[in-house]
């Protein structure tokens, strides 16, 4: 596996076999093994739903909750841009739309009660967030082996995301692979 990893493989015998486009089949009937269809991936955006404009005007708004959000709890001008400008808000914001059937006026109601989403800090404990450093040093960006050695409690795409948004955060300055820098792949 050593020898492979950061190689660009090219071919028929590299790509991924899919299965033939069937639409309007619910998933549960995609596959032979009901087990394997529950684990399948959720849809959670049909950008088709909302027109850019009102795309543009509900974001634009869950920003602004954030921010005063940021604001009111102690923060200053400041917090509050940084609340507003995260990523996992825009994401919460995002998912709060898909939730509310993509109408924006039920999705900001629903914001009201929660406009900055659980920080990612909150999400993993110290003891989780180290051990996933650690899988940076040692494995790169190898998600699959970090979760299989260090943290086989969390799926693939939590270390995936977690990742994206960790990156962005001032402790990554502090707790990051700077000793051992990360290899891109």
């Amino acid at each position: 596996m050593a020898t492979t990893q950061g190689e660009i493989r090219v071919g028929p015998g590299n790509q991924a076999r899919l299965p033939e486009y069937r639409p309007g089949v619910p998933p549960e009937q995609l596959s032979p093994d009901p087990e394997h269809s529950r684990t399948r991936e959720e849809l959670r955006w049909v950008p088709a739903m909302t027109l850019d404009s009102d795309l543009l005007m509900y974001l634009r708004a869950a920003r602004s909750m954030a921010a005063f959000a940021g604001m009111c709890d102690g923060g200053c001008p400041e917090d509050g841009a940084n609340a507003a400008s995260r990523d996992d808000t825009t994401i919460n914001a995002l998912d709060v739309l898909h939730d509310s059937g993509y109408d924006p006026g039920k999705a900001l109601q629903a914001l009201v009660k929660c406009p900055v989403p659980k920080g990612i800090d909150k999400k993993w404990s110290e003891e989780e967030t180290k051990r996933f450093v650690k899988g940076l040093r040692q494995f790169g960006k190898n998600f699959f082996r970090i979760r299989k050695d260090l943290l086989p409690h969390r799926d693939t795409p939590e270390l995936v995301e977690f990742y994206y948004l960790w990156k962005k955060t001032p402790g990554q300055i502090t707790t990051g692979p700077t000793a051992g820098a990360v290899r891109a792949h």
